[in-house]
């Protein structure tokens, strides 16, 4: 009988890494699994006195482990505490990350990149699965399921939190393009360019609104302002960027798409702006009077509940939005559509200002704030991307409200800064 080889779990968990990257746009019970296997190897692997001795120099890690101990404490003075109990489950990635990926995890750049490019790959086939599915109802007559949620809805996935994935996935081949350009080969070329297209296509199809504007001002950005390309490079990233315009352009050439924006600028009800009213029946909906609404109505459950220092308590927040939308007569729904009852604070730092008070909101910007100043420090463009995407989309969602957003944020972030302090150290 063989001996068990102590050196395995060690060695897994570069492969469980990837499975958990890979798993990503995929149903969230696989990626808790894979996470919980993740999180096993580690602790099989042994070496505690170089994990803690790793883990007690870094302070994002402990910025990370101290947001979820917010948390708990948060969970402690809510009354519903199935909720609560729920919302600390799906905010275990603030501990199992920064504990794994900050206590002498084996990095290299060439690891970080293959987990880069496998979450390429698992969005490339994501969007492959929901395009196949889209095509399959065209030919049945429906063609809705092209856009926004209806084209995630195989995947169970928000269309909102797929158009992060895809913009992240969209940032990262573009950087690497015109990073590492030079050393690849046409057919390696070629395949970045159709990618990009291809999710390009699939930011306009999901048509999130935040999305779009972020990443094409963060294209912009990219091609102008970081690298200061001189002439001839110059002016081949504004032909690109020229070309980005027009494709987004074209976009709103398709009125599913062009609708979605339309909304924000005209009110074809001539309603009065949902901040100046309290009583909603009958008003009529869309994604920014809505969003006002919410806003509204969390600062003033805050105001009535005096909860700005410590919030109402993370298994209250919902309990108490949903019975303000009802006292306010908000959209409850119907059998054709669905309501805004169970709708969050849909802003993050409301959110956060809600559940866990001036506390949890100030720890979550410094949060933040630490990570573009160790992107900015180290010159790490590709986690300043990551972090103005975040916390632009932030403002319009609570992104870490949801598992698809939890995992995603708490995982890159912590792979890409590990990997930026260990690079600094060597």
């Amino acid at each position: 009988m063989k001996h068990f080889d102590k050196n395995l779990p060690l060695r897994l968990l570069e492969p469980c890494a990837i499975l958990v990257v890979l798993s990503l746009p995929f149903p969230i019970l696989l990626n808790s699994y894979l996470i919980f296997l993740f999180f096993i190897c580690w602790l099989l692997s042994g070496q505690w006195k170089v994990k803690t001795d790793s883990f007690l120099k870094n302070r994002y890690a402990f910025l990370m482990v101290g947001f979820y101990l917010i948390h708990i404490a948060g969970f402690f003075y809510s009354t519903n505490s199935a909720d609560g109990l729920m919302d600390l489950e799906k905010k275990m990635s603030f501990l199992v990350f920064p504990i794994v990926f900050f206590s002498g995890f084996p990095f290299s750049d060439r690891f970080v990149f293959k987990v880069l490019h496998c979450f390429v790959a698992s969005c490339f086939v994501a969007s492959l699965i929901c395009i196949l599915y889209a095509s399959y109802q065209w030919m049945g007559g429906d063609s809705s399921y092209f856009f926004y949620h209806k084209l995630g809805q195989i995947l169970d996935f928000h269309a909102v939190y797929f158009s992060m994935y895809i913009g992240f996935a969209l940032l990262f081949l573009v950087h690497s393009l015109l990073v590492q350009g030079k050393t690849f080969s046409v057919r390696k070329k070629l395949i970045y360019v159709l990618l990009q297209l291809l999710f390009i296509g699939m930011l306009i199809l999901l048509s999130s609104k935040t999305m779009l504007v972020l990443v094409f001002f963060l294209l912009a950005y990219l091609g102008f302002s970081l690298y200061g390309f001189p002439g001839q490079t110059r002016l081949k990233v504004a032909i690109v960027t020229l070309l980005l315009a027009v494709l987004f352009f074209v976009a709103f050439m398709i009125p599913n798409v062009r609708s979605r924006f339309k909304e924000i600028v005209v009110d074809e009800y001539s309603q009065t702006n949902p901040l100046f009213l309290d009583d909603y029946a009958g008003y009529h909906f869309t994604g920014a009077a809505i969003r006002l609404a919410i806003w509204k109505t969390a600062f003033e459950i805050i105001k009535e509940q005096k909860a700005w220092l410590v919030g109402v308590g993370i298994g209250d927040t919902q309990d108490l939005l949903t019975a303000k939308y009802h006292a306010k007569h908000i959209y409850p729904g119907d059998e054709l559509h669905e309501g805004f009852m169970h709708y969050n604070a849909h802003n993050q730092f409301i959110q956060f200002l809600l559940a866990v008070g001036l506390v949890g909101l100030i720890w979550f910007v410094i949060i933040m704030l630490v990570l573009l100043r160790i992107a900015k420090s180290r010159k790490d463009i590709l986690l300043l991307l990551f972090v103005i995407l975040f916390a632009g989309f932030c403002a319009t969602e609570s992104v870490l409200c949801r598992q698809k957003g939890i995992v995603f944020f708490t995982f890159f972030s912590c792979l890409m800064v590990a990997n930026s302090q260990f690079k600094k150290e060597e």
